[in-house]
């Protein structure tokens, strides 16, 4: 279930993707004392199983830094189902869509697993649309913002 928080009537509208097995009131409740109610906050709810925006897969522990580097040069995903993925992305465009217009200013807020497809969301639709115009993701501490040199194969049909 989708929660919104705050002045339904604001020109400024933020959404916030909720972490891995989290939901949108945990994180509402974590958070509400940090949002400025004069925004419409919406906190959608993960479309898989158990609160996820994906199932991760059986790759989940790394044996050492080399191998946590690579992924991350590589922008891998330990994603159990590329569906799942592609799913939660367009879950992602759809929700947007339904909830923007053109005279809105949009933010895009996530945390953890909710920051990850955030990213892949943003990568696969924002950047060809150009309506977002600024976004810091933060996926545990790693700072990604090169939008520019994002490739994955996933989304080649997107």
């Amino acid at each position: 279930m989708t929660i919104f928080y705050g002045n339904r009537a604001s020109k400024i509208i933020c959404f916030f993707f909720h972490g891995w097995t989290s939901s949108p009131t945990e994180t509402l409740e974590g958070i509400r004392h940090l949002l400025d109610k004069n925004y419409l906050w919406i906190f959608p709810k993960a479309p898989i199983k158990g609160n996820q925006w994906f199932e991760y897969g059986d790759e989940l522990y790394y044996h050492n830094n080399y191998d946590l580097d690579q992924l991350l040069l590589k922008y891998n995903l330990n994603y159990k189902s590329k569906k799942q993925i592609l799913y939660s992305v367009e879950y992602i465009r759809d929700i947007i869509l339904n909830n923007y217009n053109e005279h809105n200013e949009i933010y895009m807020f996530g945390s953890s697993q909710g920051a990850t497809i955030l990213f892949h969301y943003i990568c696969a639709y924002e950047k060809k649309n150009k309506k977002l115009e600024r976004c810091l993701v933060s996926q545990h501490g790693c700072i990604l913002y090169r939008f520019d040199s994002y490739k994955h194969d996933i989304f080649e049909k997107v």
